[in-house]
């Protein structure tokens, strides 16, 4: 087994290997909780009413806001992401305020009643209304204005495009303002 084993290394090692790598894979990310407290859960009610926290941009200046209640999963959030990355040219920052960490469980095709719950098939994310999804900061508007409408169509709710005026990027120095002083009150004789 060991002499099967040193053919295999030694023969990848000599491998004549070209100088130019061709295509680089990158890093798969994945909307998925590293670990849980338990691994099947109800999906439970949408949200009815707007969403108690989330509701103003605290990360970026622009910002995309959920308009009504809705459910995303993974494979939307990572279409939106990759559209505004791809749009942006990996400039500036882009926050993510939502993660999908409800499990949704399905069974096979086919499968008769009974025999239990399905196994988890994905995760998804409750957004009520009002609810910031994604954050973008150190771009221009009018390239946040157009990531944003590009992650637009690919969500499933309706969204809208905020932005915060009174936002510093990071290591900006704040703009001076001169201090108002009022004129001192005059005595009527």
């Amino acid at each position: 087994m060991f002499s099967i084993l040193r053919n295999i290394l030694t023969a990848y090692a000599t491998q004549q290997r070209s100088a130019v790598v061709p295509f680089v894979q990158r890093a798969n990310i994945t909307f998925r909780p590293k670990r849980q407290k338990y691994r099947k859960a109800f999906k439970g009610p949408l949200p009815r009413r707007v969403a108690a926290k989330g509701l103003h941009l605290a990360f970026g200046q622009f910002g995309l806001k959920a308009m009504e209640p809705g459910k995303l999963d993974p494979n939307q959030l990572e279409a939106a992401r990759r559209a505004i990355t791809r749009r942006t040219k990996r400039e500036g920052r882009l926050f993510i305020r939502v993660f999908p960490d409800i499990p949704v469980s399905r069974k096979p095709a086919e499968v008769r009643m009974g025999k239990g719950k399905g196994a988890v098939d994905t995760y998804i994310t409750k957004v009520g209304a009002g609810k910031i999804i994604f954050e973008l900061a150190s771009v221009s508007r009018l390239d946040a204005l157009a990531a944003l409408q590009l992650a637009q169509a690919k969500l499933p709710i309706k969204t809208k495009f905020v932005e915060n005026i009174d936002y510093q990027a990071p290591g900006q120095k704040a703009a001076e303002q001169t201090p108002v002083i009022p004129e001192p009150a005059t005595q009527a004789q």
